[in-house]
């Protein structure tokens, strides 16, 4: 995946394993996909980015290292995995969501990946 050494640069070390783990199976996904190396976060694009990630706080964590997943959906769809859901306008709304394991990388989360990659597509 084009930028994937320049992303995994701007990730403390002990969060590239999981960043490499992410792209690996959105690359499964949507080989498409284009990392976009930004000053706080990375973009994945396919055209238009569709994921932000960036380093949790550890405060969302429960002190664990992880990761900050942001991305759209069309509505404002609960779930206990989400963090914050933010309403940006009557059909978008902005979502948070911490990873910190291996196998938080399931079947589950990439659907919800494809909603908003869908709704980016748009």
């Amino acid at each position: 995946m084009d930028g994937l050494l320049e992303a995994e640069l701007s990730l403390k070390p002990e969060l590239r394993w999981l960043f490499t783990a992410l792209v690996d199976r959105i690359a499964g996904e949507w080989p498409g996909t284009r990392l976009r190396t930004m000053k706080t976060c990375v973009s994945f694009d396919d055209p238009k980015a569709y994921l932000y990630v960036s380093e949790a706080r550890r405060s969302m964590t429960g002190g664990r290292p992880g990761l900050l997943l942001t991305f759209g959906l069309p509505e404002p769809m609960r779930h206990p995995r989400f963090e914050q859901i933010v309403p940006v306008s009557a059909k978008r709304y902005t979502i948070h969501m911490t990873v910190c394991e291996e196998s938080e990388l399931d079947e589950e989360l990439i659907g919800i990946l494809a909603m908003s990659r869908t709704l980016m597509k748009r």
